[in-house]
């Protein structure tokens, strides 16, 4: 591969620049378990990408007039070092920490970050080689730099799809060790899912359970497979109830995490329209939810609100585990009255 000397001061411009690219666009699939399938459905991306259009549009028409003008090198070295101070100031703004939730660097955000860094710099040096190689004029080649941006979220898509592959391999490798180590006959497992309340129920639960029990909890919000499975690194003989919090933003989530589990018992907090864009309908959350009833011979304690939706759907199963509705409805199994709320 032949550069000319100038070529590399553009190089390190590139690889800031594609650091600084790539953290938004990683933030997007971050919150989407990492799915790039529906990448510009997000309005941010979208806006975000029209910018960088408009961007490049001005700085390589600035470039095509002192291309036209036989202006020196050194103008477009300057022309080239406002685009991507433009850039790296649009990039950096655009993260500005105003959302919700902020970038999370775990170790597969960053090797996302870097593989996706060192690989649009890898393509852009090939690029630029083979422009240096078949073209003379220095002005003409340095449009590979400005071209780079507009194709950057398809190269994005294709190297991260790839980075994917081996990403659930490993996983998987994760998932079968933790399940192969929470099979154990004498650990009781339970399994907590719902549109809300979960970690609630979860914490309180295990509160209660660890005055009679030694029990490993989820911590925080680890309701993901991978979350469960670095959880259950922690397991060891003494534990003897493992309390789980399942997460579900898809159809098929909750029947994941309960090939991974297989608890022992549920419980069904409570379901409304949460992750409603993900669940593509309210029948899909519903069905993906009463997945935690599939319990065989088990014990499910569910709202007592929800009797209605539960009901129909374990008539369909083949064993109907033994159900426990919970509340502060009169007619459920287990009510509470007398509920007092105080300023303490």
């Amino acid at each position: 591969m032949t550069l000319v000397r100038g070529d590399w001061f553009y190089i390190l411009l590139l690889i800031i620049d594609s650091f600084f690219m790539t953290r938004p666009y990683l933030y997007a699939i971050q919150n989407d378990n990492y799915r790039v399938g529906e990448i510009f459905k997000n309005k941010r991306l979208r806006f975000v990408y029209l910018l960088d259009v408009i961007t490049v549009t001005i700085f390589c028409g600035i470039w095509i007039a002192f291309w036209l003008l036989n202006a020196k090198a050194f103008w477009g070295f300057l022309i080239a070092l406002f685009f991507f101070i433009t850039e790296f100031a649009m990039y950096f703004m655009e993260d500005l920490p105003d959302r919700k939730k902020p970038l999370r660097y775990t170790k597969r955000a960053v090797r996302c970050l870097l593989t996706n860094t060192t690989a649009s710099t890898a393509i852009v040096c090939v690029a630029l080689a083979i422009a240096t190689k078949h073209l003379a004029d220095e002005y003409v080649r340095y449009l590979v730099f400005f071209a780079f941006p507009l194709v950057y979220p398809l190269f994005f898509i294709i190297v991260t799809s790839v980075v994917n592959v081996f990403e659930k391999l490993n996983n998987l490798r994760y998932e079968k060790r933790a399940e192969k180590r929470l099979d154990r006959a004498d650990l009781i497992k339970i399994a907590i899912t719902g549109s809300y309340g979960k970690t609630s129920v979860k914490n309180f639960l295990s509160a209660i359970l660890a005055q009679k029990y030694n029990v490993l909890t989820t911590p925080q919000s680890y309701n993901t497979p991978m979350g469960i499975a670095k959880t259950v690194n922690s397991l060891d003989s003494t534990h003897e109830v493992f309390v789980a919090e399942f997460g579900a933003r898809r159809v098929g989530d909750v029947k994941k995490l309960m090939k991974i589990v297989k608890p022992t018992y549920t419980i069904l907090t409570g379901i409304n329209d949460q992750h409603l864009k993900t669940f593509k309908t309210q029948e899909n959350i519903r069905w993906e939810k009463c997945r935690i009833l599939d319990v065989g011979d088990g014990v499910c304690v569910i709202n007592s609100e929800l009797k209605n939706i539960t009901e129909s759907v374990l008539l369909s199963k083949k064993i109907i585990p033994e159900t426990i509705y919970a509340g502060i409805d009169e007619n459920a199994d287990i009510y509470a009255t007398d509920i007092c709320v105080s300023e303490n």
